[in-house]
């Protein structure tokens, strides 16, 4: 059964799981739901639900709900307009303005957009026309270049890039200087530890992948833990561990391989303020 979130500004995406963990002052509690509705949130307690619209689990010392839309037609569809605001990008001429692999685009404070673009391993600044200013990066292992982007985030006066191949978190001023790297190898037990958001203190929140034991073969589930690490990379909490996907475990004459699906469930995450939601969709 599909369960639904609310996003700002009335988009409305089909969901499988949310989970919204706060660890302010040490403290965990789950909130049954956070609806963005233009610039307020709006939550509410188990009692304020009835039994048939979620579902209350623990899972060592977290409370989960689980909440369940009962019908998703009561929302307005998200859509585009028909031409963009603005276009950045080109199929010739200027290298500076041709693409490949982009991570993420993220608009700064000040109106500029910063792009990852990871197939030339760089972060490129461009103005709030689309002109371009700068690129900092470069293929590497040394202080502010990369081996692989696969996401950005903007918060307050930091913009933080991670490097999967690396393991680590590089840290930029939002005019791109570099100021220091987080290896997240460093933090105890971690074995291929991955950014997914950084909170508005500067912590962050990293998945690690789970190694499934057993030899059953099939569509099987995967799990990743989540952790809290603090801006230096240190283990502050465990806050769990979530289904993330799916993928195809097969047996064939050199032992069980894993094949990925291309239409199989997949988690997304968010942080807000000291807040992450997982987000797992339905299998198509």
């Amino acid at each position: 059964m599909p369960y639904d979130m609310g996003v700002r500004g009335g988009a409305r995406a089909t969901i499988a799981l949310v989970a919204a963990i706060s660890f302010g002052d040490k403290l965990r509690r789950l909130l049954c739901a956070i609806l963005f509705l233009g610039a307020s949130y709006v939550g509410c307690s188990v009692a304020d639900r009835s039994a048939g619209e979620f579902l209350v689990r623990d899972s060592a010392g977290v409370e989960i709900i689980l909440n369940r839309s009962s019908s998703r037609k009561q929302f307005q569809a998200w859509s585009l307009s028909a031409t963009p605001e603005l276009r950045i990008g080109a199929s010739e001429g200027d290298s500076l303005y041709q693409f490949y692999r982009v991570a993420a685009v993220r608009t700064l404070p000040d109106g500029r957009i910063v792009v990852a673009n990871a197939g030339t391993r760089e972060l490129r600044f461009y103005d709030p026309f689309g002109a371009f200013i700068s690129r900092v990066g470069r293929d590497g292992a040394g202080p502010g270049e990369f081996r692989s982007i696969d996401r950005l985030s903007v918060v307050q006066d930091s913009i933080s890039v991670s490097d999967p191949r690396l393991t680590r978190v590089s840290v930029f001023t939002l005019q791109g200087r570099y100021v220091r790297s987080v290896m997240l190898s460093a933090a105890q037990h971690l074995v291929l530890p991955r950014l997914v958001g950084v909170f508005d203190d500067g912590s962050l929140l990293v998945e690690d992948a789970v190694a499934e034991a057993g030899e059953a073969t099939g569509i099987q589930p995967v799990h990743s833990n989540y952790y809290h690490l603090d801006r230096r990379g240190a283990m502050l909490d465990t806050l769990g561990r979530f289904e993330t996907g799916q993928h195809l475990i097969q047996n064939g004459e050199r032992g069980l391989s894993s094949v990925r699906l291309p239409y199989a469930r997949v988690a997304a995450v968010a942080t807000a303020d000291l807040h992450f939601l997982l987000r797992v969709s339905r299998a198509l």
